[in-house]
């Protein structure tokens, strides 16, 4: 806008101090004109429904126009000639965003994705470059962690790590705040090469660890009575007389993995009875895979 209104002042005074035939003054005029509505505002189109009328809220429903770098989450929306505060972002709105950079939430933000939930992972798919959500203090559902995380208000559950996350030599450090990993977290992370759950203690769905294509090593804070990571780099869950394989990394070097049939805790041994969602999914270097015989369930896509 302040690019506009000097080239507009520009235009103008060349008018006004140059020698020029009616027709070129018209042109310079109507292109000035034109040049007054440029917009510089790193922002595409929002499209906008679900209106209550009563608590004069509304969710945004689409969003066409520029592949930007930064996106700021509207705070109002005029309808009809009545404001209204936009609460929730539908699913599947910011999807393939090549140059988004940066999300910007503000305090009234209480839902993205799915009607019924507070966040699901319809969102932010295909931004490759996405570095950091920003959000603001005052709002009662959502955070962000010092280095662009987005989580909920307790910053306990993480909901989106931003693929182009900054991480010193390739390691991330979760904060130990962090108790929860939603769906499709870390889907698409490329910055990342290990990563410290810490405290962790409950990972949805595989947390979208084997679709980060670069994680090579994974590991947990020794106090950790939850998570254990074997000799053999394999993330497990375990549930009193119960161990679950949740990821051996995509990148993980190894070409052999022999699934143990126990896992020892604190307090005994737990038999590794299942293989979760995508534990094994693309890990481009394992050729061979050895299942114990207290197996009994391995689920879709493991």
């Amino acid at each position: 806008n302040i690019f506009s209104a000097y080239f507009c002042s520009l235009i103008s005074v060349i008018i006004k101090h140059t020698k020029m035939t009616h027709l070129h003054r018209l042109t310079a005029a109507i292109f000035m004109a034109a040049a007054s509505t440029v917009t510089l505002s790193a922002a595409g189109t929002f499209k906008y429904g679900s209106y209550n009328s009563k608590a004069k809220t509304c969710a945004i429903t689409a969003y066409e126009g520029d592949d930007t770098k930064t996106i700021t989450i509207p705070d109002k929306h005029k309808h009809d000639g009545v404001a209204y505060t936009v609460t929730a972002v539908n699913d599947s709105v910011f999807i393939g965003l090549k140059s988004l950079t940066t999300v910007n939430i503000g305090p009234y933000l209480t839902r993205i994705g799915k009607s019924g939930t507070i966040y699901d992972a319809t969102n932010f798919i295909d931004c490759p470059n996405l570095k950091r959500f920003s959000v603001d203090a005052e709002n009662p559902n959502f955070a962000s962690s010092p280095g662009g995380i987005l989580t909920c208000e307790s910053q306990l559950e993480i909901y989106r790590v931003p693929p182009k996350i900054s991480a010193t030599n390739g390691v991330l450090n979760l904060s130990e705040r962090a108790a929860h990993i939603n769906k499709g977290a870390f889907r698409g992370v490329t910055t990342v090469t290990t990563l410290n759950l810490r405290r962790v203690s409950g990972i949805i769905n595989n947390g979208g660890l084997n679709d980060a294509p670069n994680l090579k090593k994974i590991t947990v804070d020794s106090e950790n009575e939850i998570l254990s990571v074997t000799e053999s780099g394999l993330l497990v869950e375990l549930y009193f007389e119960n161990a679950y394989i949740v990821s051996l990394p995509p990148k993980s070097a190894a070409t052999s993995i022999k699934i143990p049939t126990t896992i020892s805790r604190k307090d005994g041994k737990s038999n590794v009875c299942r293989i979760e969602t995508k534990a094994f999914a693309n890990c481009t270097n394992l050729e061979s895979v050895s299942l114990p015989s207290t197996l009994t369930e391995i689920e879709s896509d493991a």
